[in-house]
C-alpha cells in the first residue's frame, strides 16, 4: 500500500515539476486528467501564437513534450514565461492518438507554419476501408434533426398539414430494399407493438419516426437504413397506408459506415422504434476488422463506436468485445454469413408451413409448424389437437424454431428431451394405427425449421 501511494505521489510531483518550469506562463488542467491512461495537450507560444499539440501516456518520469523542433525546445528550457499549457482531453492512449491525429490533420500541421509539429500524428489504425465515424455521426445528426425529411404536404394556404412528407407503404417497400444489419431478420414482437400503437391512432403515422432512406456505395438506388420495423408495421396495419420518410444521398458512404449509421439510429428508444443490440454492435466491429485487419477491438475507434451508440457501461463494452472476438474467429474459420429467422413474421410463417408440408407422408405423417421452442404448453396442445384431428395417421411431427441462441441451447439441453420422454410414454399406451394390414405405432417427433437465412451485408465467408 505504501509503495502504491509513493508511486502516485511521485507521479504527481513529476507532473508538477513539468508544469512548474520557468517557461510556463499559465497551466490549464481539466478535472480527471490525472487518473486517465493518457492525455492530449497543447502548448501555445504567447509571443508568436505558434502551437504544439501532443499526447502523453502517464508515467513516473517528468514529461514536457516530445517535439524535435529546435525553437520549441529553446523556448521550453528558457527562463521567460511565455508558454500556455492546456490539457485538452484525456482517456485511453489509442483514443488520444486518434484525437491528436484529427486535430493536426484538420490544420495540416506538417505544412502549417503556425505549428511546431513536424507530422500530423498517426491514428491507431488505417481508416481507408473502415467506418468513417464522423461521417456517420454527421449523417445521423441530419436524420435526427429532420434535415432530410421529405417536405410535408400543405393546405391551400401553404401551411404544412403533417410534420413530415410521406410515401405510400407499398411504393416505399417496392422501391427500396431493406438494409439488414441485425443478427435477426425482424423482431416481430416489436413490429406487432408498433402496429398496435399505429392502430390505436386510427392509422395515423405522424408520431412515427421517419423511415430513413440512404443512397450510397452499397445501395446506389437507395435502401431503408432505419425504420424497417416501422415500415413492416404500417404494411401489416389495416388502418395505415403511408409512412413518413427521410431521404439522403452520399455516394462516399461505404458499407461499414452504413452499418454505423443504422446502429446509431437505433441506439436509444425514441417514439415508436426498436433498439440495436450488443450483437449488432459486435457485428459492426467485425465488419470493420474485415475491412482492415489492423482494426483493434480494444482500440479508440471501437470505443467511440460503442459510446456513440450509448454503450457506456464497462460490462456492456466487455460483452460486445467478447462477442466480436467470437464472431471474428468464426469469420477466420470461413463460416458463411447468416441471420436468425423470426417465424412470427407473416412471410416467414408461410415459409414454415411449406417446410412442414415437405415433411408429411400421405396417410402416415402429419406435420405442423411453426411452433416456438419455448412454448411448451402450446406444443402439448397442438400435439393433442393433431392426434384428435388425424386419428388414422400414426406419426405427428412438430416443426419448431428458436428465437435466440439462448433459447436454442435450453431447448436442446432440457426442453426437447423432456418432451420426447413424455410423449414416448404417452404413445406407448396408445393403440397402433393399422394401414393396409400393417400396424404402425404412434409416434411424436420434433424437427427444427431452417433457423438461418443468408445475410447479404457481409463478406461471403463470414458468419455473424
Amino acid at each position: 500500500m505504501f509503495m502504491l501511494q509513493f508511486k502516485k505521489f511521485k507521479k504527481i510531483m513529476n507532473i508538477f515539476s513539468a508544469t512548474n518550469t520557468k517557461s510556463i506562463l499559465e497551466f490549464k488542467p481539466i478535472d480527471g486528467w490525472l487518473t486517465a491512461e493518457a492525455y492530449l495537450y497543447r502548448y501555445t507560444n504567447t509571443e508568436n501564437q505558434k502551437i504544439y499539440v501532443g499526447i502523453h501516456k502517464h508515467g513516473e518520469k517528468a514529461y514536457f513534450h516530445s517535439s524535435t523542433d529546435e525553437e520549441l525546445i529553446m523556448v521550453t528550457q528558457g527562463s521567460k514565461p511565455i508558454l500556455i499549457l492546456e490539457i485538452l482531453q484525456y482517456g485511453e492512449y489509442k483514443q488520444m492518438q486518434d484525437a491528436e491525429n484529427a486535430i493536426l490533420t484538420e490544420v495540416d500541421a506538417t505544412n502549417n507554419p503556425q505549428y511546431y509539429n513536424k507530422t500530423n500524428g498517426s491514428p491507431s489504425f488505417k481508416r481507408s476501408k473502415t467506418t468513417n465515424i464522423q461521417q456517420a455521426a454527421d449523417i445521423v445528426a441530419g436524420f435526427e434533426s429532420g434535415e432530410y425529411n421529405l417536405p410535408p404536404r400543405v393546405d391551400e394556404k401553404g401551411k404544412p398539414i403533417e410534420p413530415c412528407g410521406k410515401m405510400h407503404i407499398k411504393e416505399l417497400l417496392a422501391r427500396y430494399e431493406i438494409h439488414q444489419v441485425r443478427d435477426v431478420q425482424f423482431d416481430f414482437s416489436k413490429v406487432r407493438d408498433i402496429k398496435e400503437l399505429i392502430d390505436a391512432k386510427g392509422g395515423n403515422t405522424d408520431e412515427c419516426d421517419p423511415v430513413n432512406v440512404l443512397f450510397c456505395q452499397t445501395y446506389p438506388n437507395g435502401a431503408i437504413v432505419n425504420g424497417s420495423h416501422t415500415a413492416r408495421a404500417i404494411e401489416l396495419s389495416d388502418l395505415a397506408q403511408e409512412a413518413p420518410v427521410a431521404i439522403h444521398t452520399d455516394m462516399s458512404v461505404n458499407g461499414e459506415t452504413l452499418d454505423m449509421i443504422s446502429n446509431m439510429r437505433n441506439r436509444r428508444p425514441e417514439k415508436i422504434k426498436s433498439d440495436s443490440t450488443l450483437e449488432d454492435l459486435a457485428a459492426l466491429l467485425v465488419k470493420n476488422k474485415i475491412a482492415s485487419v489492423k482494426f483493434d477491438f480494444e482500440g479508440a475507434d471501437a470505443l467511440r463506436i460503442m459510446e456513440l451508440n450509448n454503450i457506456l457501461l464497462a460490462s456492456d463494452k466487455k460483452k460486445i468485445k467478447e462477442l466480436a472476438v467470437e464472431k471474428w474467429n468464426k469469420y477466420s474459420e470461413g463460416s458463411r454469413p447468416v441471420v436468425r429467422v423470426d417465424y412470427r413474421h407473416p412471410d416467414n410463417k408461410k415459409k414454415a408451413k411449406k417446410q412442414a408440408k415437405n415433411k408429411e407422408v400421405t396417410g402416415k405423417v402429419i406435420a405442423f409448424g411453426p411452433l416456438a421452442a419455448g412454448a411448451e404448453s402450446k406444443i402439448h396442445e397442438k400435439i393433442v389437437e393433431l392426434i384428435e384431428m388425424y386419428p388414422e395417421i400414426p406419426e405427428v411431427v412438430i416443426c419448431y424454431w428458436c428465437r435466440t441462441e439462448k433459447i436454442e441451447k435450453k431447448w436442446n439441453a432440457s426442453v426437447q428431451p423432456k418432451l420426447i420422454q413424455q410423449w414416448d410414454s404417452i404413445t406407448q399406451l396408445m393403440s397402433p394405427v393399422e394401414i393396409d394390414g400393417i400396424k404402425y405405432p404412434r409416434k411424436v417427433r420434433f424437427e427444427p425449421l431452417i433457423k438461418e437465412a443468408k445475410n447479404p451485408n457481409y463478406d461471403p465467408n463470414v458468419v455473424i
